[in-house]
């Protein structure tokens, strides 16, 4: 329970730091590349390691019918509403800009579905930072097949086969580096292979035992440090994402993840870990957005103070992302899991953290 609450303040801190990332680089051309990309990559380690905590049980020896029925369904109203609702509005900001309406309806159509996932999702999909949720896409269709090959391996196998696709990894993003130039390389590198061992880590992370540190307040600042370590020492994309970060990048983040989900928090923080959790899948989709109205209307790029412009938008995201979770996301979770409304505080109880 304790693990999971931590998860979710986790995964919230990693959302507001993308919106801090983007807001700097956008309004500024301020680039802190590692630490926005190391914000995504903890989100794909969070999500393997709640897949496993929560679903991996229910595939020990075969893929049931039923359980696959209720697992695919709950990934779908998890994710596809607001994607959807985001790539609607996304086309629509491109028609008011005059793009290419064959184009951006394609991509729209890809987006919304979910299916550029399985395509080029850095090129295919319209909204920003959607990519990374065509990469859990793919995790996600491939979980239940995974679930069953590890429900019954030992802690060692499972270690050793997160080694094997961490190497695959590191080759596959040595020849994207290599071998493609410039931007060229963004549409072979955003592909699954290229984030493998993030989950492959996070499924590991799932089998360690659980413990419990007493670190009162001081877990506070250290997710901080986790969130945003990265920034401290600039560093190329091609060292970043291929040699050496995609060999001991995601072990690394593993490992400060797994101290910071034994962190016994404070009870009081647990609201507050509650909160950004909930709203985190909607800072990360609609701050673009947001950044998109602020500059059109109120506060031109560039202007001002880069540090209170991301101030404002990260309070902007936030409020906006509480509102449409309350009145968009969590209803429409709740009628595609066909989840009864007075049930629904029980379950998340029961839960600790919503998968």
């Amino acid at each position: 329970m304790q693990r999971m609450w931590t998860l979710d303040g986790l995964r919230g801190l990693a959302a507001i730091s993308v919106v801090i990332y983007h807001g700097l680089y956008w309004h500024e051309g301020r680039l802190y590349s590692s630490a926005g990309k190391y914000a995504v990559y903890l989100f794909f380690i969070l999500s393997a390691l709640t897949l496993a905590k929560v679903y991996r049980s229910r595939f020990d020896k075969t893929l049931d019918s039923s359980e696959l029925f209720k697992f695919y369904r709950n990934r779908v109203a998890r994710i596809i509403p607001l994607l959807s609702l985001v790539a609607l509005l996304g086309f629509g900001f491109e028609f008011l800009r005059g793009g290419d309406l064959a184009v951006e309806g394609t991509k729209m159509i890809l987006t919304a579905t979910g299916a550029f996932g399985f395509a080029a999702a850095g090129v295919t999909a319209n909204s920003v930072g959607a990519w990374s949720l065509g990469v859990e896409i793919v995790f996600y269709a491939l979980f239940p097949i995974i679930a069953i090959l590890t429900y019954n391996s030992n802690l060692i196998n499972v270690i050793f086969a997160a080694i094997i696709v961490n190497i695959l990894q590191l080759v596959h993003n040595l020849f994207v580096f290599n071998y493609i130039s410039g931007s060229d390389y963004w549409p072979l590198y955003t592909m699954p292979l290229s984030f493998a061992s993030y989950f492959a880590w996070g499924m590991v992370l799932a089998l360690l035992p659980e413990r419990q540190w007493s670190m009162g307040w001081l877990g506070f600042p250290l997710i901080f440090t986790v969130v945003w370590v990265s920034a401290i020492i600039e560093v190329s994309d091609a060292a970043l994402l291929a040699w050496p970060g995609a060999l001991i990048g995601p072990l690394s983040l593993a490992v400060a993840t797994y101290l910071i989900t034994s962190w016994r928090a404070p009870f009081s923080l647990v609201p507050v870990f509650d909160f950004l959790g909930s709203i985190s899948y909607s800072i990360y989709l609609l701050h673009p957005l947001i950044y998109f109205l602020m500059t059109r209307t109120v506060w031109p790029a560039g202007a001002g103070n880069p540090f209170v412009f991301v101030m404002v938008l990260t309070g902007a995201s936030m409020i906006v992302a509480w509102l449409t979770h309350r009145i968009f996301e969590q209803p429409m979770r709740d009628v595609l899991r066909g989840s009864p409304v007075s049930k629904i505080a029980i379950q998340r109880r029961e839960r600790g953290s919503e998968a």
